[in-house]
């Protein structure tokens, strides 16, 4: 009875098996990133937003449109 040589069968199978998980990995990264900067960039808009709602004058708005803020309330 001859016995099969299986040099190298675990390295080819851990190959197969971890070259498509680190694929999968790296896709999944790469969307929580993505996710991520949307996410701080929405912040940072409503942040830009809050800054300017801080000098928001109703009187100037009904006059001049939909920008309409004022440096002194003087």
């Amino acid at each position: 009875m001859k016995h099969k040589s299986t040099h190298g069968a675990i390295s080819v199978f851990l190959a197969i098996i971890l070259v498509p998980c680190i694929v999968i990995t790296s896709i999944f990264v790469d969307l929580g990133r993505s996710y991520m900067s949307r996410s701080m960039a929405e912040s940072a808009g409503d942040l830009a937003l809050n800054t300017l709602m801080t000098n928001y004058d109703a009187d100037l708005s009904e006059w001049y449109g939909m920008i309409a803020s004022c440096q002194n309330v003087d």
